[in-house]
């Protein structure tokens, strides 16, 4: 991160190209974590790992080479709400048992299969420095730099044997990542494929239990590069 802020401090001059407004949308991957307590082989598990999408930001060229532009890129990126329905035991010492589901405790939990309604949201500030060059008209770049996220998982816990909410468990927490974006600009038109490092919820001290998603996620997305003069 501080090259990143040593090349937007120290590369302004007069020579540097305008703003340009970055606008796009797309879809995004997440990586699901390992089987555990949210999901597991041993019960039916729908996960839509793929996400609606957006990145909203500004870039600037501050100083040009002859092997490439060097400049900077700040923008906003939304990931995206993640949802998943899937059953698991109720406890955590079941989860990879096998059991008679007809013998549910509902008093202690024992041999009690739950429903977990799940939503995972992840959004932050990108902070980048970039490399373009022009061929014939298309600039093709790369930016690397850190994503500074925010990730939101809410989980709504239903019991099975009784159809009744029983919990609504909700964490979130800060984080960040490395990011590698890798750009495309003709004219206004601009597309970026970009990955992140590694994207999950906020931690809490629960042996992974706040978050669905771990490891990298990706971002294909379309848009407009906007010169502001």
């Amino acid at each position: 991160m501080l090259w990143i802020t040593g090349l937007m401090l120290t590369c302004l001059n007069s020579n540097a190209e305008e703003l340009r407004l970055e606008a796009q949308i797309g879809q995004c991957q997440y990586s699901i974590a390992p089987q555990g307590i949210w999901h597991n082989d041993a019960y039916p598990t729908d996960i839509d790992r793929r996400t609606n999408c957006f990145q909203l930001g500004v870039s600037r060229i501050e100083a040009k080479k002859d092997w490439g532009d060097l400049g900077w890129r700040v923008s906003y990126i939304d990931l995206g709400n993640l949802r998943a329905d899937n059953q698991f035991a109720m406890r955590d010492d079941e989860q990879f048992e096998e059991f008679d589901q007809d013998k549910c405790d509902l008093d202690t939990q024992k041999n009690c299969v739950g429903r977990g309604i799940i939503s995972q949201r992840v959004r932050g500030l990108l902070l980048a420095g970039v490399v373009e060059r022009d061929f014939g008209g298309v600039r093709l770049g790369l930016d690397a730099g850190g994503y500074l996220y925010h990730g939101h998982f809410k989980v709504t816990l239903i019991q099975q044997a009784t159809g009744k909410e029983v919990a609504n468990l909700d964490w979130s927490g800060w984080r960040i990542t490395p990011s590698v974006g890798f750009t495309a600009a003709y004219g206004m038109a601009f597309a970026t494929i970009r990955g992140f490092g590694s994207v999950q919820a906020g931690e809490h001290n629960c042996g992974g239990c706040s978050g669905i998603t771990m490891g990298p996620a990706w971002a294909a997305l379309i848009g407009v590069q906007i010169p502001l003069r």
